[in-house]
């Protein structure tokens, strides 16, 4: 068994963060609320590990992204799947073609390479997605792969609505 100094610490591979403020958060996410915002994810940003910058866990990533009043995001799909909790707003979610609305304290949850696209239903609140994906870990295995939806400006049909 080999012995490690005890001046020598290894840093640990999951955040020692156990909780990362809401307050932080907020201000975070309102002091973007001018920048362009990424096309399929409006204004998003991942929580990191403190001393690496890397993912909150090796294997899972955690976001948070706004989307303004009346925004409606482009669709896309990607290989990592996806859990999304609605901290605050009203929306949809449009996955394959099929129309989830959505209010605060829902959950949302993507399949693997499922098309989707966001939209804030609200012309006057940012609307605000918690989600928790499995992006690091197929990244690491060089599986992560993502694509835009290219027809009717990036926006889905709708064939069919998920009914409450």
């Amino acid at each position: 068994m080999a012995l490690q100094p005890t001046w020598m610490k290894e840093r640990p591979r999951s955040s020692p963060l156990l909780v990362y403020a809401w307050e932080t958060t907020w201000k975070s996410l309102q002091a973007l609320d001018g920048a362009e915002g990424d096309a399929h994810d409006g204004i998003a940003l991942e929580y990191t590990h403190p001393q690496t910058g890397a993912s909150v866990l090796p294997t899972m990533g955690c976001g948070i992204q706004m989307l303004r009043p009346g925004e409606k995001l482009r669709a896309h799909r990607h290989t990592g799947s996806a859990v999304y909790y609605v901290v605050q707003g009203n929306g949809e979610t449009i996955i394959d073609g099929r129309r989830f609305a959505w209010g605060k304290g829902d959950i949302i949850a993507l399949p693997s390479w499922a098309l989707h696209g966001h939209a804030n239903l609200s012309s006057r609140d940012a609307a605000v997605l918690f989600s928790i994906q499995d992006r690091p870990v197929l990244e690491a295995l060089g599986l992560y792969k993502e694509e835009s939806f290219g027809e009717n400006g990036g926006h889905q049909a709708v064939t069919s609505v998920f009914g409450r």
